[in-house]
């Protein structure tokens, strides 16, 4: 029994830490030549609607195109960059027993506890188009559960690794 509840306890820190980390992916034109951008400029994308969430998210992609040697201007950027945030509710579903609890403790107890509960899931997503052609040449998205009442400075960092991880092969080869 003990053996078990070892088992229950590491699929549960497992679990937990998985929904610690941001669902990250990054996709690009395989035929842009990466190594002609050298500027960016903003172009108007879907802005958190917290005005302070909106430069925090601002300064951070912009801390990660100047660490990938890209420089801002106003004057002929080879790249405009914008970005889309979302706050959706997500249902999601929690057996206590993992569904075992019949052959576990038999017939006699019945089956486990289900609770129903929503979830905040924030949206993120970066958009680089050539400046020229207007053609997408790059896109990160990331999706990550959020707390109902988040804390803003660990949203401030937490959205630094979520970024630091979506630049993280940024230019592509």
């Amino acid at each position: 029994m003990k053996k078990l509840v070892k088992i229950i306890f590491c699929l549960v820190a497992i679990s937990l830490i998985g929904n610690a980390n941001a669902a990250v992916s990054v996709d690009h034109d395989s035929e842009a030549d990466f190594s002609a951008y050298k500027t960016y400029a903003w172009q108007e994308g879907t802005h958190a609607q917290n005005a302070l969430m909106h430069k925090r998210v601002v300064r951070a992609i912009e801390a990660e195109l100047e660490e990938a040697g890209l420089t801002k201007t106003e004057d002929a950027p080879d790249v405009h960059v914008l970005y889309h945030v979302a706050l959706n509710k997500d249902r999601r579903i929690d057996v206590d027993d993992f569904g075992y609890a019949n052959r576990w403790r038999g017939p006699r107890y019945g089956g486990g506890n289900v609770t129903v509960f929503d979830v905040n899931v924030g949206t993120l997503i970066v958009d680089m188009l050539d400046a020229d052609s207007g053609d997408a040449i790059w896109r990160g998205m990331a999706q990550k559960d959020l707390p109902p009442t988040p804390d803003p400075d660990k949203m401030e960092k937490k959205l630094g690794k979520i970024l630091r991880k979506m630049f993280h092969n940024f230019p592509p080869e």
